[in-house]
């Protein structure tokens, strides 16, 4: 198809081609070598397409598209341009270019380029035609709907007017309507009638004057007329003539009979009334809705029944308004109602309320119906249910969450655990010069006890984001509860009176730091539920037993023996609105300010991890109380305490690197403590001088991961090539990027988890000095990590 082209470049060499190359086409080609030039042409012209140079001599090709854009949208742009890099291009294709070309041209690219277009635009074009017809068939589609519903409720409403007793019914024979006549003929009510036979509904000695189902069917659709003489409920017998028709489905088999029953008792040759009847049956899984113009819902189709758990008979009469979940300002519906008053068609997203009082969210497109003076008459409501979509939205949104924290958690782990390492190091060396049962030594158990538990917690945070297994182990919870309130007393308001019933129980098997966490989650909670009143928080702990399962949330519990951990308090409780939520990511009654929507989400994650159960019971006002219920674990292997085994201890030379000075000088006066001989450097790049100078003068190399200018894999592999049998431990804070294969290149033999204490360190020094394995552990749980 030939196209009108516009060529618009300042390099007239450019020009001539392309008016060669596409006129031989046959494309009708015009030249230009400026933007005010194109700007002339095209208020005077139109083009099919235009080929523009990015860089012309009055104005950028970019701004000249952007214009062309506004004026002949419907003109296709292809830029040239001589920047190789691509960046030119991908900004044009932003402003809306439809291809490029770049400098120097190839002649048969430009003509894939021009045929690529020339179908882009052919394929726009026959997409708005079949958007325009599209348009047309829904129009027609609603029209149709609106007049075949009309019609529905024009005809019951006439049929009831009706003297003669009138009936419709399916292929099997049964009733599915009737008049009112019919009613008071059969002596039974519609709901009595609708859904079963003539054996059902006539009296038995009479069943013999129905014709059956069957064969009224095989009367193939043609009409059928009989005459009978009939019992009335009231006992007395009536001449009738049964006038019935037959309707088919889709398809076009017969689906149904509709009849009326003509009492010619006192006149048989009066007028036999025919009734027809129109059957809409509505298939769509979306749910539709008409109303009047005054919002009134005249017809409802199944599928609104399904979502909404109203019956059809529950909404007809009725406005919408009756799903309203109070979830939509006023506003809402003011500026809805407003566009659909214009006559214009509103879409929009609802959140409305099931008869059950549960929500349910929708897409709907609501389309006002005018009549043929151009009045409105009815509204139209084609509403897809999607609470699905955004219940799976949510899950997808939390999961992003999670990994941006596991991702923030992974980039301040290294110099967390830096500090955490200066701080369990020298609360060591402190607690060793330090006598025994002095007050300073206990204040140094405590900050180490923290620097430990400060350790853990950091690995948690890291183990999450990694969503690794948790080591679990036997713990006494009654330790950890005693724990918890030591540190929560200290730091709640003298207004909160804290009331602890603590009894030594059974161990457990759990991760410690996670079941401190819980506690601290839950204990907060209560404080902010009595921060403005003050109250009473009561932490116990005791032992329950189940004879039988039970049945605690949406988990049962086995039989069994369980640890019962339960923390109330006196605040001011939680609705029964809000009480089935809190366990879900991100919901939070508190203000943005103040809470996240994680913490009970973490507590109720953790106790289900753990093989246990949470139960809450509160009312508004009444305060709070959460049970957690962890099945109790004999742990068989009575384990010696690693603190009471010796530390190992040696002699052997020790090169030691740390890019940070204070860790380096931490290491030096650990392993000093423990005999060794130990050289320190900030630097990699000393360290490898110094070892080049005395490489069998060293036993062991202690190396940091993360250091500027060399890292320890590099500083690593730089040792072996100078002694390849010198044993390295790698010390890391936290890395995703360093695996096993990495670490044997690399020649490490140990990998250590920063912060280490000095048992640890000991330990792993003394193994590694001890044996020539070459294979590579870590001493923590989980990936390698820097």
């Amino acid at each position: 198809m030939n196209k009108k082209i516009l060529i618009i470049d300042d390099d007239l060499s450019t020009c001539r081609i392309l008016e060669l190359v596409l006129g031989k086409k046959g494309h009708e080609v015009q030249s230009v070598n400026n933007g005010n030039a194109a700007i002339l042409v095209i208020r005077v012209q139109s083009f099919d397409i235009a080929f523009m140079d990015v860089h012309l001599p009055d104005r950028k090709g970019i701004e000249l598209l952007s214009h062309f854009k506004k004026v002949c949208p419907q003109t296709a742009v292809i830029m040239i341009t001589g920047d190789a890099s691509g960046e030119t291009a991908i900004q044009a294709l932003n402003e809306g270019a439809d291809a490029y070309i770049t400098k120097p041209m190839n002649i048969d690219y430009v003509h894939h380029i021009l045929e690529q277009t020339i179908e882009k635009q052919k394929l726009r074009e026959d997409n708005t035609l079949l958007n325009r017809k599209l348009q047309q068939e829904l129009g027609e589609k609603i029209r149709a709907e609106v007049t075949l519903t009309n019609n529905l409720n024009f005809i019951q409403k006439l049929i009831d007017t009706f003297p003669s007793p009138i009936f419709y019914k399916d292929a099997e024979g049964c009733y599915r309507g009737c008049n009112t006549a019919f009613e008071k003929y059969v002596g039974k009510s519609r709901e009595e009638i609708i859904g079963r036979t003539d054996q059902d509904v006539a009296p038995r000695h009479l069943e013999n004057q129905y014709l059956s189902a069957k064969d009224i069917m095989s009367q193939n659709g043609n009409e059928l007329e009989h005459e009978a003489s009939m019992q009335f409920a009231d006992g007395s017998i009536h001449h009738m003539i049964l006038k019935r028709a037959f309707y088919t489905d889709s398809g076009g088999k017969p689906a149904g009979q509709f009849c009326i029953m003509v009492d010619i008792t006192g006149r048989k040759n009066a007028e036999t009334e025919r009734l027809r009847l129109s059957t809409a049956i509505e298939q769509a899984t979306e749910s539709i809705v008409i109303t009047d113009k005054n919002s009134i819902m005249q017809y409802v189709n199944p599928a609104v029944e399904r979502v909404t758990g109203y019956s059809r008979e529950e909404l007809i009469g009725k406005k919408p308004s009756i799903l309203n979940s109070g979830q939509h300002p006023e506003s809402f519906y003011q500026e809805m109602w407003k566009t659909l008053s214009e006559g214009k068609v509103w879409t929009g997203h609802f959140v409305n309320k099931r008869k059950d009082g549960s929500l349910y969210e929708e897409e709907a497109s609501i389309t006002p119906v005018k009549d043929n003076l151009g009045h409105i008459s009815n509204y139209v409501a084609v509403k897809r249910d999607v609470t699905e979509e955004v219940r799976q939205q949510r899950k997808l949104q939390v999961a992003q969450k999670m990994e941006a924290i596991g991702t923030l958690a992974g980039g301040i782990a290294h110099d967390f655990n830096n500090i955490l390492a200066a701080i369990m190091g020298y609360s060591e060396l402190a607690q060793e010069e330090l006598p025994r049962g002095s007050r300073v030594r206990s204040h140094f158990d405590e900050i180490h006890k923290a620097s430990i538990r400060a350790k853990e917690l950091v690995h948690q945070i890291l183990t999450i984001s990694r969503q690794d297994a948790y080591e679990k182990n036997s713990v006494q919870i009654h330790l950890i509860v005693k724990e918890v309130i030591k540190l929560i007393r200290a730091t709640l308001p003298a207004s909160i009176e804290i009331k602890a019933r603590v009894s030594k129980c059974k161990p457990v098997l759990a991760e410690a730091t996670q079941i401190h966490q819980v506690l601290m989650n839950l204990c907060t909670n209560a404080y902010h539920a009595m921060s403005d009143t003050g109250g009473i928080l009561e932490v116990s702990l005791a032992e329950t037993r189940f004879e039988f399962p039970i049945m605690v949330r949406e988990l049962t519990l086995p039989p069994g023996e369980y640890v019962t951990i339960a923390v109330q308090d006196s605040g001011h409780g939680i609705d029964g609105e809000n009480i089935g939520r809190i366990f879900d990511p991100y919901f939070t009654t508190k203000p943005k300010e103040k809470g996240t929507g994680l913490g009970l989400s973490i507590v109720y994650s953790i106790v289900q991890q753990h093989g246990g159960a949470i139960r809450v019971q509160s009312k508004a006002g009444e305060g709070t109380c959460f049970e957690i219920f962890l099945p109790v674990h004999v742990d068989p292997v009575k384990r010696k305490r690693s603190d009471e085994k010796k530390i190992p201890r040696g002699n052997e030379k020790i090169l030691f690197v740390d890019d940070e000075p204070e860790l380096a000088s931490l290491g030096e006066k650990i392993l000093s403590t423990l005999g060794y001989t130990v050289e320190i450097f900030t630097l990699g790049e000393e360290a490898l001088k110094a070892f080049q100078i005395r490489p069998e003068y060293f036993d062991l190399v202690i190396t940091d991961m993360s250091m500027p200018r060399m890292s320890g894999i590099q500083l690593a592999t730089a040792l072996r090539n100078v002694r390849n049998s010198i044993p390295i431990i790698l010390c890391t804070g936290f890395s995703e990027q360093i695996t096993d294969n990495i670490l044997e290149c690399s020649g490490v033999r140990k990998m250590m988890l920063k912060p280490v204490t000095k048992r640890e360190l000991a330990g792993v020094v003394r193994t590694v000095l001890d044996t020539s394995a070459d294979s590579v552990s870590v001493n923590n749980p989980g990936p390698a990590a820097e």
